[in-house]
């Protein structure tokens, strides 16, 4: 028995607990659609696009189609009356949403009288979830997970706080420390302000040097479950003393003595962790053990990069280390600590672990042996930590000799590609397009110039969107003068003007030739590579091009013109739509898949 049809209006600003507990009770009973809409009286955090984008990972966990997130501005009522969908879904929290809620309803019922509201009461623990919270907990630097997911959360730190932060973890001497300082160090050198944390030193400092009173508390609680004697002048803690407290005779650490340590020193690392990253804008760097039930990887989104180094090496570190520093260690007592850490599958297991109980996250690793080679490393952290490219943008500005004002510079941007007829030609789709440049930067062995070049092309090449047929084709030459001038205002090197406006204008659809240039032929693929994404991807890419041309014509016409000028075309040059050997092996079996797809009619 088919299920009756309903819609669940809202902001999504951005999706919540409350949210997503909603659409799994009420896609229970109805055949849910989800509209995430445009309040002009509000200034999202989030663009249009990018709520949508976060909220199908959500509907899609309930069998929900994404595309069943409606996106399109105007009346609520108005629109389900023209699609015959007669129920309208709403949640209510507390007593201040039954009365707007009520008010909401009885307008609704006006300009369409068929219209039935099923409000559906919040649980007790979700009652005061909502975006404005989250938003609120954060600025406050408090934690927001019992409001939002972990991606949510990520997406709102990178947007409000400008913080991304990534975990690298690996045993005692595996080199994290040194591989951090480097990352660091890449971070810095294309402009990125980078912070390092080294959470042993946090420990530490909690132990000896913080002085306020909340921290005497916690050493004090130590004394008492541990013993006065790790602590020698009556305060301070010593570390040595205090590992041997929570040691068998052999050395080993015992789990039931290191869960008590745990659970006191927990709160108070958390503690001082957003104390130091108060204020921060840029990349945090975490460097941490992992252990099973009890980690930091959450502090970092779960994006996790785990050092390994074999035993030998981590020994001889360690022990030069501690000579270093005069004290003496036996050789056995080191080979028990690093006995006592995770092996690099055991650390691998734990964050696939805490990523699955998240659903979010990404691991990555890398060998702390020998000298590090950061640029791939650090480009591939880059990817997937500045989720909003931001951080991409503002290197590639600041490359060009445009230090100041960046978020005004941001802001021209997204305000230009987040205008309300785009649904594909987007900040999401520049964005996309940075991220396929770096990872091409990376394979193809580009400069910083010919990086820097491409990218203030990929900035620039969509600024100027119309759909209309006499406009259509001046898209790009349009968009290439706006930017160019755009550009001579802040005195960017003329020669670079020139590549930047030729690139731009070799965007435009249609083209057969592309020029021999490396960055031509990158520009060309970067441009290019979302007819070789995943089916699920170019669907939607689909829809939303149909979108924007749906104010000049019928989605008949579109299909039958985009099929005859477009796909077929694309088909025709025989699986040699792509310029670079990368793009080549990497998207052209997708491509051909997809394109051929869409001429079928497969939806």
């Amino acid at each position: 028995m088919n299920k009756p049809s309903a819609l669940y209006p809202g902001s999504f600003d951005p999706v919540t607990r409350g949210h997503e507990d909603l659409i799994e009770r009420a896609n229970e009973e109805f055949d849910l659609r989800v509209w995430v809409a445009v309040n002009p009286g509000k200034s999202p955090a989030f663009t249009l696009q990018e709520r949508v984008r976060l909220l199908q990972k959500v509907v899609g966990k309930y069998g929900i189609d994404p595309l069943s997130v409606v996106r399109i501005p105007g009346s609520t009522a108005r629109w389900m009356k023209r699609h015959a969908v007669n129920t309208i879904v709403r949640w209510q929290r507390n007593i201040i949403d039954e009365l707007g809620e009520r008010e909401l309803e009885y307008f609704n019922k006006l300009e369409y009288s068929d219209l039935e509201t099923e409000t559906l009461k919040a649980s007790e623990v979700l009652q005061f979830a909502s975006s404005s919270a989250s938003k609120m907990l954060l600025r406050a630097n408090h934690d927001p997970s019992s409001i939002i997911t972990l991606d949510v959360q990520e997406a709102l730190a990178s947007r409000i706080l400008s913080q991304y932060p990534i975990y690298i973890t690996g045993g005692m001497g595996a080199g994290k420390s040194t591989i951090a300082r480097a990352l660091e160090k890449d971070a810095q050198n294309v402009w990125i302000p980078t912070k390092y944390i080294e959470l042993d030193q946090v420990w530490l400092d909690i132990y000896t040097s913080l002085d306020e009173p909340y921290y005497e508390g916690i050493r004090r609680e130590l004394r008492a479950t541990f013993g006065d004697d790790i602590s020698p002048d009556g305060n301070w803690v010593d570390k040595f003393i205090l590992r041997k407290k929570i040691s068998d005779t052999s050395g080993k650490i015992s789990p039931e003595q290191l869960a008590k340590l745990d659970a006191i020193m927990a709160d108070a690392i958390e503690f001082r962790y957003r104390d130091m990253i108060e204020w921060f804008q840029g990349i945090i760097l975490l460097d941490g053990i992992i252990k099973e039930g009890f980690s930091f990887t959450r502090f970092a989104h779960n994006n996790i990069l785990i050092v390994d180094t074999n035993e030998t090496v981590r020994i001889e570190r360690l022990m030069s280390r501690y000579e270093r520093k005069g004290d003496r260690v036996e050789r056995d007592y080191i080979a028990s600590i690093i006995a006592s850490q995770p092996t690099r599958d055991e650390a691998v297991a734990i964050a696939r672990e805490q990523n699955t109980l998240e659903q979010h996250g990404s691991i990555g690793s890398v060998d702390g042996t020998d000298a590090f080679d950061g640029r791939k490393t650090f480009f591939q952290l880059l990817n997937q930590i500045d989720r909003y490219g931001e951080l991409r943008a503002t290197w590639i500005l600041s490359k060009l000799g445009i230090q100041w004002n960046m978020r005004e510079h941001l802001i021209f941007l997204q305000a230009k590609y987040n205008e309300s007829h785009r649904y594909y030609h987007t900040w999401e789709h520049i964005v996309e397009s940075l991220t396929i440049l770096f990872q091409m930067a990376i394979e193809l062995d580009l400069s910083d110039e010919e990086i820097m070049i491409i990218g203030w092309a990929i900035l620039g090449h969509d600024l100027e969107y119309a759909v209309d047929p006499k406009r259509y084709r001046t898209n790009e030459s349009n968009s290439a003068r706006i930017w160019v001038r755009y550009l001579e205002k802040y005195g960017v090197n003329m020669n670079y003007l020139e590549d930047i406006e030729d690139l731009i204008k070799e965007t435009r659809h249609g083209r057969v030739h592309v020029s021999e240039r490396l960055i031509s032929r990158v520009m060309h693929d970067v441009d290019m590579t979302i007819l070789g994404s995943s089916w699920e991807r170019y669907r939607i890419y689909g829809w939303d091009v149909r979108s924007e041309f749906a104010p000049v014509m019928s989605g008949l016409a579109f299909e039958t013109a985009r099929r005859e000028k477009f796909l077929k075309p694309v088909l025709a040059q025989d699986g040699k739509i792509y310029k670079t050997e990368f793009a080549q092996e990497r998207f052209t079996e997708k491509l051909l898949q997809n394109v051929r797809r869409e001429i079928a009619g497969v939806k």
